[in-house]
This record gives structure tokens, sequence and C-alpha cells, in this order.
């Protein structure tokens, strides 16, 4: 009997001190209804018991180590398979976020998830710069705070220029974080590379999110990162050779596919714009043909010219 009510006492104790209760000598032996020094003893037998039980002087009170909990998670081959898998692939997004799973990985009580020798994944390091900016971006965005971003323009040109933003929030494609916000200075929404960003500062100022940018922002028309331009209906044809390769997945959510009498396969998108569209295009010579429309067809076309023209400089040189 004694040893059933030193048992319930013991698991009071660990109870209380996990809750997070304000747990001290003087309060467990007035609960409990003994002296404190059998308390102590009590204390004494859960540490031996390997139960990292502390005394936190600065909140006067006894604590479990930094990322314990009774509560120890129960995963099974398939849980512990994905919890590694997620663990290698978001520490790419910087050393921050590694240390953070680490924690909660502790807090999980899993003793540590480790990825098996069959499965290989490809490394990304994510720059310094860009781990900051993620940090500070984030934090804008939940509080709906304004941001003044140094900014160098894309591959036509590096011109750099001072925009202040209204961020709605981030994006991870293709290896590249971007941010998509209000730009004050184009008076539109527009999508930054956070690596393209020199410096970045939170201003104090606020800003109320417009619920239409929020609901129509996200639409099908996004091919790769490239959400800004006109919707354009574009028709495609693929030789039969490359229809397995292209059926293997949906490239993009407005895509329609159709097969032809011959074997060929005429896919149907709606983009916006051409920028995100034609190098994935041109990935597919010769194996493609541009049926609509006739801009993106004449673009191509004088893309082409423009490399043969290179191509028969370089080969008298």
């Amino acid at each position: 009997m004694a040893l059933s009510i030193k048992f319930e006492t013991m698991m009071k104790i660990l109870n209380r001190i996990n809750r997070g209760d304000k747990v001290t000598v003087d309060s467990l032996a007035e609960e409990i209804g003994v002296k404190p020094r059998t308390v102590e003893r009590y204390i004494e037998t859960l540490r031996k018991a390997e139960f990292p039980i502390q005394y936190d002087r600065s909140r006067g009170r006894y604590v479990f180590g930094e990322g314990y909990s009774l509560r120890r998670a129960d995963l099974n081959e398939e849980e512990t398979l994905v919890l590694a898998l997620s663990k290698s692939m978001l520490k790419q997004f910087g050393d921050k976020t590694g240390t953070l799973l680490d924690t909660i990985e502790k807090k999980l009580g899993t003793g540590g998830t480790v990825l098996p020798d069959h499965i290989i994944l490809g490394e990304c390091d994510l720059p310094p710069v860009v781990e900051g900016h993620l940090k500070q971006l984030n934090a804008a965005i939940l509080d709906s705070s304004q941001v003044e971003l140094d900014y160098r323009a894309t591959y036509k040109n590096d011109e750099k220029t001072c925009r202040t933003v209204d961020p709605y929030y981030l994006l991870f494609k293709e290896n590249m974080w971007y941010l998509r916000a209000f730009c004050r200075l184009r008076k539109e929404l527009r999508t930054f590379a956070l690596d393209k960003i020199d410096s970045l500062t939170v201003l104090d100022k606020h800003f109320v999110k417009e619920t239409e940018f929020k609901l129509n922002d996200r639409n099908t028309g996004a091919f790769h990162v490239v959400l800004d331009g006109e919707p354009t209906d574009v028709i495609l044809r693929f030789d039969k050779k490359v229809k397995p390769y292209l059926l293997r997945q949906k490239w993009i959510p407005s895509q329609e596919n159709k097969e032809l009498p011959d074997g060929r396969l005429e896919v149907h998108l709606q983009v916006n714009g051409f920028v995100g569209l034609k190098p994935w295009l041109y990935g597919w010579i010769p194996n493609i043909e541009v049926v609509e429309p006739q801009e993106l067809r004449e673009e191509m076309e004088k893309d082409l010219k423009d490399s043969r023209d290179k191509m028969h400089i370089w080969s008298k040189a």
C-alpha cells in the first residue's frame, strides 16, 4: 500500500511540473501532507530515474530540462520516415531552421530521426543573406508592416531601385525563395526574388491587406514563379515520342490534354504572359509545335534565329 501511495505521489509531482504549475518543496509538502524533507527525497528519486528535473531560481520553481515532456511521440516507421524526410529537406532553408527542427525533435522525444541510407536528397544551401531576409519578412507579413527594399531587377538588367512594399506571402519554388508583395512604386502586385534584395528594412508603418489580392492572386496562370502578365490561351502540340514524359505530371493547374489521332498530344494552357513559359518550351525542341497564339510563335522564331546566328558566328571564330 505504501509503495502505491509513493508511486501516485511521484506521478503527481511529475504531472504538476509537466503542466507548468509553480512547483516548490513547500507547496508539494502542503498538498501531499508530508514534511519538506520527504518531498526532497521524492524529487531525488525521480532524478535518479533520469527525469530531468531542475530548480529554476529565476522562476522559483521546479521545471523539466529544455525540450522534455512526459508526452512523447509514438511514431511508426512511416511517420518516422516522413519526419526524417521533412527534417532533411527543411534544413536547406538555413541553420536557424535546422536548430529549430532539432528542438522540435527533442520535444517529440523521438531520440533523433536518421534518414535511411537508401534515400538520397540533393543539397541546396540557403545563402545567409536570404535566411536573414526570411526572418524579417515573415515577421513583417504577420504584423502587416510595410517593408523598404533595395532591389536589383531580374535577368533583363541589374538596375537597383528602392521599393516600399506591402508584403503578402513568401513562396519557395525551384530551390529559390520569393516575396509576393504590393509594390507602391509600380502600383501593382509584384514578385521579388529574395537573393536579389540587397537590404531591407521593416518600417513602423502598417497596411490593410486587400481581400481581392488574397483571394485572387494565386491563380492557375502562374507558370513556375511568374505570376504577372496578361492571361493568355496557349495551344501546343507535342510529338508522340515525348508524350509519355508530358503525361508524367501536370505542369500547370490550367493544363488540359487532348490525344490526337496521329498519336501526338495537344496541350491547352492559360498562362500569365510568356516569360515563365518560354524556357520550358525550349526544353522540348524539336518535339513541339506552337499552334496558338501567333505572337508566341513569332517570339520563339526570333529567339531561335538569334541563337542560330550566334552559333554561326561562334563556328567561324
